[in-house]
């Protein structure tokens, strides 16, 4: 019956739900759901398709919740590269560096690391 319902919600609402126990969140992000979450996200104009290497819980999580990785606070802009939202505090601390680094945002290399140190002054960035 959940299911059902769930299948007419917002893709913000099938995020609500996921995060009301650990019930919902298990039935939510079970692959068998795929479908209940790309109905939702479909019913959002402009909104592209999910990533590859990403789940469509994921997916959604980053592109409709504004919370950045680095503090937990309020963050607009999502790094897609990096499948990462930071505020602008956290984005000078943990960004500050890319541009040192344009094949990996060229390429679209996803960083594996969350704390990435580039030496600085060394002018290649590596």
């Amino acid at each position: 019956m959940l299911l059902l319902i769930a299948a007419y919600a917002h893709l913000r609402d099938l995020l609500t739900f996921a995060c009301t126990c650990k019930y919902f969140r298990e039935l939510l992000v079970d692959k068998s759901s795929v479908l209940i979450w790309k109905t939702a996200r479909s019913k959002i104009e402009g909104l592209p398709d999910c990533l590859a290497d990403l789940t469509e819980y994921d997916y959604a999580d980053l592109a409709l919740r504004p919370r950045c990785h680095g503090c937990g606070g309020f963050a607009s802009e999502v790094f897609w590269e990096m499948r990462r939202r930071y505020c602008p505090d956290c984005r000078v601390e943990r960004v500050c560096c890319l541009p040192l680094c344009p094949e990996i945002i060229q390429k679209r290399y996803v960083l594996g690391m969350e704390h990435l140190t580039i030496g600085k002054g060394m002018g290649h960035g590596y």
